[in-house]
C-alpha cells in the first residue's frame, strides 16, 4: 500500500484505519475531510489546489458527498457556507488569487458563521510557478481574525481537516487551512484515520439577527469574534499545536508549514543542530509555548516563506515581554521573495549557530540544463487564434489577454497580449483603453474564465457605449489546471438536472449583437470575419470554438480512432522556417534534429503530431500534407 504512486480514488473512501497510503497534499485533504465527516466540496479550479475537487468529485458517488466545480471562487465559498448554514459540514478549496475573489465572503463570515463546520482551503504558489503572483494567504488569517492551521506534510494536512472540524464547530468559526505548492503536490505517508459517519442531518433555524450583516448587528457580532479568538488563545498552547525537537542547543528553530520541512532537512546535516519549535496553528499564535521556547534559548531564527508574518509577531511579543532572545529572520538570508530551498535554509542554520557553510550544502544547478518558455501544445487551438489576432490586430492595437492557456500567447513565438493581469482583467481593462483609443481594442480571455469573470466587464462596456472586440477562445473545458468542466462544456456535473450553458444566448443577453462563432483553423475565413469586428462600431464578439488537442487527442483514442499526422514534403521545403516560426508547435522539429528520412529539412514527429494542420495553412509552399 505505501509503495502505490499512481493511487486509485476509491482508496480514499475505502482504506482503513491504520493503513498507510502514499497521499499527494491535496488527496490527504480529502481523506481528511471524510475523517472529519465533511460532506459538501467546493471549488474553482486553480493550480495548486486543483486536485482537492478531482478527487472529491471522482469518489463523490462512493462516498455519499457532494462535490461540486462552481463557476468561481466567490460562488464556491457561498454555496459552501450556504450548506453549512443548512447543517453539512462543508469545505471550499481554491489557489491564493482565487481567495481574492471569495474574500468579500471571507472577510464578513466571522461575523456571521454558520454553527456546522465551514473551512477554507487555500494553496499558495511561491515563486508563481503557475500563477499571476505568489501572494502569502495567510494574511487572509490575520485580516479575517480566523483560526488558521499550516500543514508541513500531507499527514498533517489530513489531521487538520479533522481538527478543523472540531474548531469550527467548538468556536462557531470557519477555519482556513493553507497549503502551498509543494504540500499540495508532494506525495509522502499518511496513516489513515477512522473515517467519521455522516452525521445527523440538521437543518437552518431563523434567528432574527444571527445571520444578518447590517449595522445594528455587525458591531456586536465583531465584539464576539473577539473574545471567541481570546477563548482560542488560551487552548492553543498544548502539543497539539506544535512539536517540539530538542537538541540541547542554545539556539532555536521557529517554522512552519514546507518551510519546517527544509528546517527538518538541514538540520540533519549540520554539525550543531538547534533546536525546533515546528508551528501547526499560526493564527492566532501559541503565544505561551512560543514565548517559553524564546526564553530558553539564546537566539532564534524564524523560517518562513514570502511574509514576515511569524517573524514580525514573535518580534512584537518578544518585546512586549521585554525577552532579550535575539530573534532572526529575513535579514538572515531567508528571503521574501520566491521558495526555500534546501540550501538557503542550511546556510541560515549554519549563520544562526555562527558556523561556516560546509561544502557541498549550497544550491546548484545542474550544468547543461537549458531554461526553456512554455509552449502551446501540439494541436492547440489557441495557436491559430493567436496567429489570426496577430496578423489582423497588427503593431499598434492594444490587445489584453486573461488567464488560462492562451496567456502564453504572450510569449515568442506567438507574441500576441500587451498586458495580463487578472481573471476578467481583459474585458474590464479593454473598456478602459477604449476611452482614448486610436484603434478598437481586442480582449482575450477563455471560455471557463469567461463564466468567472469575464461577464459583468461585457455587460458594462455594453451599457456604457464602449467599443472593443471580444474574442472568446472555447476550447470546451478548463484546461490549464486540468480538463475540469466549466457551464460550455459538454462534460456537465453529476446532477440529472445539469445543462450545457451556451456561449452565444450570455453574449446575447448581455446585449451584443455583433457575434460570430467561427473554428480557429479556417484561418482566412476567421481572420476576414476578424477584421470585419475590428472595423465595426460599438461592442463584437468572436467565439474561436475548437476543442482542446489534449481532450480531443484523449476522445479521440478512447473512440478507437486514429489520428492523421502532417509531413513534410523535402523536396518542397527550403528550410525558410515559417512554420517554426509562426507555429511554434513541439511537434516540429528543425533540421538540425530531424531523422535522416528528412534529408536536412524541418520535419514532424508523428507521435506528437495531432493533425491540426495548422503549420500546412501557414507553409508558404505548400510543403506540408497529411501523412499517408
Amino acid at each position: 500500500m505505501l509503495g502505490e504512486s499512481d493511487l486509485n480514488p476509491s482508496v480514499i473512501v475505502q482504506g482503513k484505519e491504520g493503513e498507510r497510503y502514499l497521499l499527494l497534499g491535496n488527496e490527504a485533504v480529502v481523506r481528511g475531510g471524510l475523517e472529519g465527516a465533511f460532506s459538501v466540496f467546493t471549488s474553482y479550479p486553480g493550480t495548486p489546489a486543483s486536485e482537492i475537487l478531482d478527487v472529491a468529485s471522482k469518489i463523490s458517488k462512493e462516498a455519499e458527498i457532494y462535490a461540486e466545480y462552481s463557476i468561481n471562487e466567490k460562488v464556491a465559498i457561498d454555496t459552501a457556507v450556504g450548506a453549512a448554514m443548512n447543517g453539512l459540514r462543508s469545505v471550499t478549496a481554491m489557489k491564493h488569487v482565487g481567495l481574492n475573489v471569495a474574500s468579500d465572503t471571507l472577510m464578513v463570515l466571522p461575523y456571521f458563521p454558520p454553527k456546522t463546520a465551514m473551512v477554507v482551503v487555500v494553496s499558495d504558489d511561491p515563486a508563481a510557478y503557475s500563477s499571476q503572483n505568489e501572494q502569502d494567504s495567510r494574511n487572509y488569517g490575520y485580516f479575517a481574525n480566523i483560526p488558521t492551521l499550516q500543514p508541513s506534510s500531507p499527514q498533517e494536512a489530513k489531521d487538520s481537516m479533522v481538527l478543523a472540524a472540531e474548531f469550527s464547530e467548538g468556536y462557531e468559526l470557519p477555519v482556513l487551512l493553507r497549503l502551498d505548492l509543494r504540500i499540495s503536490h508532494v506525495r509522502g505517508p499518511v496513516t489513515f484515520g477512522r473515517r467519521s459517519q455522516l452525521r445527523e442531518r440538521k437543518w437552518f433555524v431563523k434567528e432574527r439577527g444571527r445571520y444578518a450583516a447590517i449595522p445594528p448587528y455587525s458591531l456586536e457580532a465583531h465584539e464576539v469574534l473577539i473574545k471567541k479568538m481570546e477563548r482560542l488563545k488560551a487552548e492553543i498552547n498544548s502539543g497539539r499545536f506544535h512539536a517540539l525537537i530538542d537538541n540541547g542547543s542554545e539556539y532555536g528553530v521557529l517554522c512552519a508549514g514546507s518551510a519546517a520541512s527544509y528546517v527538518l532537512d538541514a538540520q540533519l546535516q549540520n554539525s550543531e543542530r538547534p533546536d525546533i519549535m515546528k508551528l501547526l496553528m499560526v493564527h492566532p499564535l501559541p503565544e505561551e509555548a512560543v514565548l517559553k521556547f524564546l526564553s530558553s534559548h539564546k537566539k532564534v531564527l524564524v523560517v518562513e516563506e514570502l511574509d514576515p508574518l511569524l517573524e514580525t509577531k514573535v518580534k512584537s511579543l518578544a518585546y512586549e515581554r521585554g525577552l532579550e532572545t535575539i530573534i532572526l529572520g529575513k535579514e538572515s538570508g531567508i528571503p521574501p521573495v520566491g521558495e526555500l530551498s534546501l540550501g538557503l535554509v542550511k546556510d541560515a542554520l549554519a549563520r544562526l549557530v555562527g558556523a561556516q557553510k560546509p561544502d557541498g550544502l549550497r544550491d546548484r544547478k545542474v550544468s547543461g540544463t537549458i531554461s526553456r518558455l512554455p509552449v502551446f501544445c501540439a494541436g492547440c487551438p489557441h495557436r491559430a487564434s493567436m496567429h489570426i489576432i496577430k496578423t489582423v490586430a497588427g503593431r499598434s492595437r492594444i490587445v489584453v489577454s486573461d488567464i488560462g492557456c492562451y496567456g502564453i500567447g504572450i510569449l515568442p513565438p506567438t507574441e500576441v497580449g500587451d498586458l495580463l493581469m487578472d481573471m476578467g482583467f481583459s474585458v474590464g481593462g479593454a473598456n478602459g483603453f477604449s476611452i482614448q483609443a486610436k484603434e478598437k481594442p481586442i480582449a482575450v480571455i477563455g471560455d471557463s474564465t469567461f463564466f468567472h469573470a469575464g461577464i459583468p466587464a461585457l455587460i458594462n462596456a455594453v451599457w456604457n457605449g464602449h467599443a472593443i472586440t471580444l474574442v472568446i477562445l472555447d476550447n470546451g473545458t478548463t484546461a490549464m489546471t486540468g480538463l475540469q468542466p466549466n457551464p460550455g462544456s459538454d462534460l456537465l456535473p453529476r446532477s440529472e438536472d445539469a445543462q450545457k450553458i451556451s456561449l452565444e444566448e450570455i453574449v446575447r443577453a448581455c446585449g451584443v449583437k455583433d457575434i460570430r462563432v467561427l473554428n480557429p483553423f479556417e484561418i482566412r475565413t476567421a481572420r476576414e470575419a476578424l477584421k470585419q469586428t475590428l472595423a465595426a462600431p460599438g461592442v463584437s464578439v468572436v467565439i474561436f470554438r475548437e476543442a482542446c488537442a489534449l481532450l480531443s487527442s484523449k476522445e479521440a483514442k478512447a473512440a478507437g480512432q486514429g489520428i492523421k499526422p502532417y509531413v513534410v514534403i523535402a523536396d518542397k521545403c527550403n528550410n525558410c522556417n515559417a512554420c517554426l516560426l509562426l507555429a511554434g508547435c513541439p511537434a516540429l522539429m528543425p533540421h538540425e534534429f530531424g531523422s535522416d528520412e528528412a534529408q536536412g529539412k524541418v520535419s514532424i514527429d508523428q507521435e506528437t503530431c495531432t493533425g491540426c494542420g495548422f503549420c500546412a495553412e501557414v507553409c508558404p509552399y505548400d510543403a506540408i500534407v497529411v501523412g499517408s
